[in-house]
C-alpha cells in the first residue's frame, strides 16, 4: 500500500484556526503595550522637563520666561508620540504636559498628562484612578 504524503484539509483548517486564536489575544495585548511603553517615555520626559525647570528656576529665581527652547529640550518625545508643553510658568509655579500624538491617539485610558510644580500627577483620560493607571 502506497502512503500519500502531506496534510489533509482538516489539519490545516485546524493550525489556522489555532494561529487565529493566537493572533487574536497576542495582538491587542501587544498594542496596549506599546501603548504602556511610549506612555512611561512620556512620563520620562515630563519628569526632566520638570527638574529642568527647577534647575531654571535656580539661576532665575522664577519660572516665567521658560521655554522648551531655553531648555534646550524637545518639543516632542523620541518617536514623537507625545507633545510637550510648558502650559503655566509663573513666578513660583509652572505646569507642564504631554499631549498625545498620531497613534497614541488611542490611548484614551489615560489620555494628555501633565505634571504640576508640586509634583501633582494628572490625566485626562477615561480611567477611574489616574494616579495607579497612568502614573
Amino acid at each position: 500500500m502506497k502512503r500519500e504524503c502531506g496534510f489533509s484539509l482538516i489539519e490545516l483548517l485546524l493550525s489556522l484556526i489555532i494561529m487565529a486564536l493566537i493572533a487574536g489575544y497576542a495582538i491587542p495585548h501587544y498594542q496596549n503595550f506599546l501603548i504602556e511603553s511610549r506612555r512611561m517615555e512620556a512620563k520620562q520626559a515630563l519628569e526632566y522637563l520638570a527638574l529642568s525647570l527647577d534647575h531654571y528656576y535656580n539661576q532665575k529665581q522664577t519660572y516665567e520666561g521658560a521655554s522648551l527652547d531655553q531648555l534646550h529640550i524637545s518639543a516632542y518625545t523620541k518617536n514623537k508620540d507625545y507633545q510637550l508643553i510648558i502650559s503655566h510658568a509663573s513666578n513660583k509655579t509652572f505646569s507642564i504636559s504631554a499631549i498625545p500624538q498620531g497613534s497614541q491617539n488611542h490611548d484614551t485610558t489615560c489620555g494628555q498628562l501633565s505634571l504640576d510644580s508640586y509634583g501633582n500627577e494628572s490625566a485626562s483620560g477615561s480611567s477611574p484612578k489616574p494616579q495607579q493607571d497612568c502614573w
